[in-house]
């Protein structure tokens, strides 16, 4: 019995210190506030997709003029001044080719396919450079990407203005409560901007850019601005 008692009489002593020490340690006033940061650049990287289509009467023939298109869409863009290592080939495919007619399909050959992705060098105008591929003989281009190379460094810079964002927001509401805003206890990233894709179609080849001659400009890829945006939550001790 003396044990027990002994034990209880501890036990009270700890919850009374416990009850004490939460008594004097309130948890402290806080504000939760979202803020956005965006930042804007103009991308200096550009990326497109160009390649040839054929059909032919069997399988060995249309790979053969497949590759022979490829080389010169390949060498066309080395003359433009893209390097070898731009050049990427990203797909290869060959299938029976059929043609309906009449309510009815007959396979009258074999379609091949070659696909490069291409990146432009800097310094290089992107729009000479998809020009160079169609007159090297591509039948279609697409999937043109333009980035920033320095994209961290952005996004970065919009974190630092997604935060002040939140304190100004903070420091407006704890004003209007009669309270400042204090330190920051906790803080989450929420988000990230991404780079947008544009596609071309070609009418005349099926393909996927405009036809192109000796006479025409230019084609225009105008960069734009790319926005890189970051968004946090905070919450703010009020004191």
């Amino acid at each position: 019995m003396k044990h027990r008692l002994l034990a209880l009489a501890a036990a009270g002593a700890l919850c009374l210190s416990l009850c004490g020490f939460s008594g004097t340690q309130p948890l402290p006033d806080t504000i939760t506030v979202q803020g956005t940061g965006i930042v804007e650049a103009r991308p200096d990287q550009t990326k497109f997709t160009a390649g040839v289509n054929v059909v032919k009467p069997t399988a060995a023939e249309a790979v053969s003029a497949g590759n022979e298109m490829a080389a010169g869409v390949r060498q066309a863009l080395m003359d433009a001044g893209v390097p070898e290592e731009n050049i990427i080939t990203d797909g290869l495919w060959l299938w029976e080719h059929y043609t309906y007619t009449n309510y009815t399909s007959y396979r009258d050959g074999y379609e091949y396919r070659v696909s490069f992705t291409v990146k432009v060098p800097e310094g290089a105008e992107a729009g000479a450079v998809l020009d160079a591929a169609v007159a090297g003989g591509a039948t279609s281009t697409g999937s043109l990407t333009q980035t920033v190379s320095d994209a961290g460094d952005l996004y970065t810079e919009a974190l630092g203005a997604a935060v002040e964002s939140a304190r100004q927001s903070a420091e407006k509401l704890a004003a209007a409560s009669g309270k400042t805003v204090g330190k920051a206890l906790y803080i989450t990233e929420s988000g990230y901007g991404v780079a947008e894709e544009t596609e071309r179609n070609n009418p005349d080849t099926g393909g996927g850019y405009f036809a192109s001659d000796s006479a025409q400009e230019t084609t225009p890829i105008l960069p734009g601005l790319e926005q890189v945006e970051a968004q946090v939550e905070i919450v703010f001790e009020l004191v």
